[in-house]
């Protein structure tokens, strides 16, 4: 046979048969494969039956197989290499030469990642940073996770230099890996990663809009964190005012108003009152609504005058910061004076709901505001959504529509 003299090329025979069995009946591989292999040597067939396959992993082999297959490691390809290096480990044998010609010659996806696998199932760290460089991302990706939890903090400045590598999944891997490990010099990288723009829109779709994925786990990433200073909230007001994708914006603002300064809410209260129609203003006021804390700086400015004059959709999150974060008994008294305006009595419904979880009596007086025998007198009590036409003299339609839609399964849809 004129592979005999070729114990590379008859290992890579076998490795070609092995792989193309998937393909035949399997009466017809097994005549096959027999049939080639036992021309072969005792060692070369003992490799063959040890092979992997589908779901049944690679077995190891004795010491003259493992020798012989060691000594053509060099001159093997990288499918025979694939092939034969879970072998070598499944041996118990050092893969790390086998691994690494693996690393250097894989130029498939596929293959560059099951190459740095082996490469963390052999415990050789020095591969994984070979690894770290390679062309596929997903190799680069990878070693990243394999090689993190072996690292002290804060991460060697090579790791967090590939907050700029050019592959999104190597970048997302990074801020979930920075996400448990707090330290100063990670917030600063998932700082930076805050400003990413790779999006997981739908390239296609040009209606669809951008959604920053990676901007979004690095900012909430950073709500780990139970401080941030004021540069800090600064540079997230800045990426909420600029970035064309909402949800980020949202997620910045609700990070800004719960993680920082007063200094910093005081901000988020002026984007309420930017003299443009934006939806910033409408996420602004909504992240302050949900705060924790709101100080009475802020809280003070919601007045009858300001519910009664803001632009409907805004009226009603003014109305929750001000059950929200108010003294009670002025919550009730500046309730009491919305009432008075047809227009926007469907804001004692908001006020009440809102006030309930913090003072149910209080919140019951709120909606004592309206006229005895009101069916929407009955909002928390009713163990069955009300119809919404509880708020059909209650107000025009944009705000009825806009407290009908805050309310939500309070109300049974129209």
């Amino acid at each position: 046979m004129a592979l005999n003299d070729q114990p590379a090329d008859q290992l890579m025979l076998i490795v070609d048969v092995w792989a193309a069995r998937g393909r035949l009946a399997s009466k017809k591989r097994s005549a096959i494969f027999e049939q080639i292999s036992s021309a072969f040597s005792p060692e070369l067939r003992e490799i063959a039956g040890s092979l992997g396959f589908k779901k049944r992993p690679a077995e190891g082999v004795g010491p003259d197989a493992l020798a012989q297959l060691q000594a053509v490691i060099g001159s093997l390809s990288t499918d025979a290499l694939e092939a034969v290096v879970p072998v070598i480990l499944a041996s118990g044998a050092d893969a790390t030469e086998a691994v690494r010609r693996w690393l250097l010659e894989a130029d498939a996806s596929d293959s560059a990642l099951k190459a740095t696998e082996a490469a963390h199932a052999s415990g050789n760290q020095e591969l994984l940073h070979d690894a770290l460089h390679h062309k596929r991302a997903e190799a680069r990706c990878a070693a990243l996770i394999g090689l993190a939890p072996t690292l002290s903090d804060p991460l060697p400045a090579q790791i967090l230099a590939m907050a700029n590598d050019t592959g999104s999944g190597v970048r997302r891997a990074l801020v979930s890996i920075l996400e448990d490990r707090l330290h100063p010099e990670h917030q600063k990288v998932l700082l930076r990663l805050t400003a990413d723009t790779w999006s997981a829109a739908d390239v296609y779709d040009d209606n669809e809009r951008e959604y920053y994925l990676i901007a979004q786990e690095a900012v909430k990433a950073l709500a780990e964190y139970e401080w941030l200073d004021d540069d800090v909230g600064l540079q997230l007001l800045a990426l909420s005012d600029h970035t064309p994708d909402r949800q980020l914006s949202q997620f910045a603002l609700i990070l800004a108003v719960n993680s920082c300064s007063p200094k910093i809410r005081a901000r988020i209260w002026e984007m309420v009152h930017i003299p443009a129609a934006r939806w910033i203003r409408l996420d602004a006021l909504d992240a302050l609504a949900a705060a924790e804390l709101v100080e009475p700086a802020i809280a003070s400015q919601v007045t009858p005058q300001l519910l009664l004059s803001l632009p409907t959709i805004l009226a009603v999150p003014a109305t929750v910061l001000l059950a929200n974060h108010v003294p009670v008994a002025d919550v009730i008294r500046t309730l009491e004076r919305v009432v008075s305006s047809n227009k926007r009595r469907a804001l004692l419904l908001v006020g009440a709901a809102a006030l309930n979880s913090r003072n149910n009596e209080a919140a019951y007086r709120v909606l004592d505001l309206l006229e005895p025998n009101h069916p929407a007198r009955a909002l928390l009590d009713a163990k069955d959504p009300l119809p919404s036409s509880v708020l059909d003299d209650l107000g025009k339609v944009r705000l009825r529509r806009a407290v009908r839609e805050w309310l939500g399964d309070r109300l049974l849809d129209s």
